[in-house]
């Protein structure tokens, strides 16, 4: 998340806004955002197996973790992007998510 809070002026240019949603408890989230200076929304107390279910992400019922899932939607809701990790590795960076996002602005019909 820190990446993200750094490319946060960056992707707010190319028209991406950020939320953070969280299985963690109301103080543990806060403490995160605290410690990383996070200046976009971090939701807290999503229950595990709802979360997980809800955005297909993988998830550890014997540890309570949630695994990263990234979601990129569009302004009318529908998903463009999804990226999943089951461990430690797999998560999208904010340099990828950008570069995607000019990409398609270039592929788009003028209107």
């Amino acid at each position: 998340m820190a990446a993200f809070q750094d490319a946060q002026g960056a992707l707010a240019e190319a028209g991406v806004g950020l939320v953070a949603l969280s299985t963690d408890g109301r103080e543990a989230a806060q403490g995160l955002v605290d410690e990383l200076g996070l200046g976009f929304p971090v939701g807290h107390s999503l229950p595990l197996e709802a979360t997980a279910e809800a955005l297909g992400a993988f998830h550890e019922p014997r540890r309570g973790i949630l695994h990263a899932a990234a979601l990129l939607y569009d302004p009318d809701g529908r998903v463009l992007l999804s990226v999943y990790s089951s461990g430690a590795v797999g998560r999208l960076r904010p340099d990828e998510l950008l570069g995607l996002v000019r990409f398609w602005d270039r592929d788009r019909p003028a209107s």
